[in-house]
């Protein structure tokens, strides 16, 4: 029987997917997040738990220099994208030869899970990122059926996801040659509690019913992480500052992030997945041309079957390959810190959301004083103004 380390765990799920009595469950319970429970009177004590289990593993890791930037020529696209449109040439070339495509995609409460499609339009709600932990139900199931029966399938996540997969496919004996899998460079994954209260905020106690949210809006160029909200009576919502959104101020000081986060394995050089993508926001002289303002894409083709997709970036858009050296992210060497008031954070927050929102500093007399000039400075357009200042010397 699987032995829990909240400190570890990453929620990923393995464990129930290869559980051949059903007798583990994966339920919300510590912020929102995912654990796993088990029905003791179910288990019959084989293990295999145990054995998916890669919090504790060795995990094989790649560690590649073929790293490039990449822009997707399709403006449309990569509006809707999370930067460059990577991704979505991944997925289509998958669809298009009658591949299957796994990602993580909003639900109807706008909770984060994970799915699987074979079509263009429903692939498109994997694009752009979600920074809520995902359900992942039984996904690997899925995906293992898929494998077995012949069909190809591209497998987008966390990197914790992914190695979870992965593990879970070599206990079951599965091959991968039609595999590929495709991470991102990982800051954490945010408290699906706190973003249920963040919706919460949003449409002000249910007074306000929410149809629409992206984690990336791009309400115009050189604004790349906006969160966006459109509402019922067609009202739009689109943060004037990232820093200062109520999820992303939360989310970017590190307060609402699973345990395993602090301690992520997945944050260095060397990668779990075929492919890992990220944003590129760093422009060097000769790669400045990239960088229009609607979204860069940072690429890493971490093993030789990835590289057999450049010519799919190549004839979707413009690819450069760089010097990986030169664009290495923090969570590229380390795992995210856990703040200080991490635990009196989450203290407070069993007091109430507004109390935890005192305790981060959130609403202190400071904060909210950056929020109204932030809303003015985005209003007046002078946030664009100060870009252009800077970009001409």
């Amino acid at each position: 029987m699987i032995k829990i380390d909240k400190s570890t765990c990453t929620g990923c799920g393995a464990c129930a997917n290869i559980c051949p009595r059903n007798a583990i469950e994966m339920i919300q319970v510590d912020k929102g997040f995912y654990y796993p429970e088990i029905t003791e009177d179910k288990c019959v004590g084989c293990g295999l738990c145990d054995n998916v289990c890669h919090a504790d593993a060795d995990v094989s890791l790649h560690d590649s220099d073929d790293a490039f930037l990449f822009v997707n020529n399709s403006i449309e696209t990569r509006k809707n994208s999370s930067s460059g449109g990577a991704f979505s040439v991944l997925a289509n070339a998958f669809i298009e030869k009658g591949g299957y495509v796994v990602g993580a995609e909003f639900g109807m409460d706008f909770s984060i899970q994970h799915n699987i499609y074979n079509d263009k339009e429903n692939v498109k709600r994997f694009q752009t990122s979600k920074y809520v932990q995902s359900n992942t139900s039984d996904v690997y199931k899925k995906t293992y059926d898929l494998l077995k029966n012949g069909e190809r399938v591209l497998f987008s996540g966390t990197p914790c996801q992914v190695s979870g997969l992965i593990t879970y496919l070599s206990r079951k004996n599965c091959s991968t040659e039609n595999l590929l899998t495709v991470d991102f460079i990982c800051h954490g994954v945010g408290s699906p509690a706190f973003w249920k209260d963040c919706l919460k905020y949003y449409s002000r106690n249910g007074k306000k019913q929410i149809v629409d949210v992206n984690f990336r809006g791009k309400p115009r160029a050189g604004k790349l992480q906006n969160l966006y909200i459109k509402y019922a009576n067609g009202k739009r919502f689109f943060a004037p500052s990232t820093n200062l959104e109520i999820f992303y101020y939360h989310f970017l000081k590190n307060y609402i992030l699973r345990e395993s986060c602090y301690k992520c394995k997945y944050s260095a050089l060397g990668r779990v997945s075929d492919i890992t993508l990220a944003d590129c926001f760093k422009f060097g002289e000769d790669t400045k041309h990239l960088n229009d303002g609607v979204g860069t894409s940072f690429l890493i083709m971490n093993t030789t079957k990835s590289m057999n997709y450049i010519e799919e970036f190549q004839q979707a858009g413009k690819i450069q390959k760089i010097t990986k050296a030169d664009y290495i992210q923090p969570n590229m060497q380390e795992a995210t810190p856990k703040p200080s008031l991490y635990e009196e954070f989450w203290k407070s927050y069993e007091n109430g959301f507004d109390s935890a929102l005192r305790v981060s500093g959130y609403s202190n007399s400071k904060n909210s004083l950056k929020r109204k000039i932030a809303a003015i400075v985005y209003m007046l357009r002078l946030d664009s103004v100060v870009k252009k200042i800077k970009a001409a010397k």
